[in-house]
């Protein structure tokens, strides 16, 4: 079957977020599109795409969703995903305005070989969570 991958990020969010009991934040970058999901209390509070040119577009993007859901950017939970590098300018401009970021992990779903070691752990996490949309 054919998902969006939007689907797949928000089947990722969910489950991460089924043991939580507060809110968290999901973002997931591309080279000109950042994705971000809030979830918590076991359910889906907000979901957007938006278009991005550089570094200030998309932190004003999740600077915005924190302030439209009255998110406290030194408390909320944030998981990054994507085109994004610890060292990177977007990091280092999102963890002066966010506290608590961590990266995703792969998915313990799916077994991945030895190639992939040389990946990041958060790089194409939206392509390999549609294994969790067939779960």
């Amino acid at each position: 079957s054919v998902h969006h991958q939007l689907a797949s990020l928000l089947e990722a969010s969910r489950l991460y977020a089924a043991n939580k009991s507060v809110k968290s934040m999901f973002i997931h970058i591309h080279s000109s599109l950042i994705e971000v999901i809030v979830a918590g209390e076991r359910k889906l509070i907000f979901a957007n795409s938006f278009p991005y040119k550089g570094t200030e577009d998309g932190i004003y993007f999740v600077m915005m969703v924190c302030d439209q859901l009255s998110l406290n950017p030194e408390m909320v939970e944030v998981l990054v995903s994507g085109e994004i590098e610890k060292e990177g300018a977007f990091f280092k401009q999102l963890h002066r305005y966010i506290r608590h970021i961590s990266f995703s992990e792969r998915i313990k779903a799916a077994s991945f070989t030895y190639g992939f070691d040389e990946i990041p752990s958060h790089f194409y996490h939206a392509a390999f969570s549609h294994i969790l949309c067939e779960l």
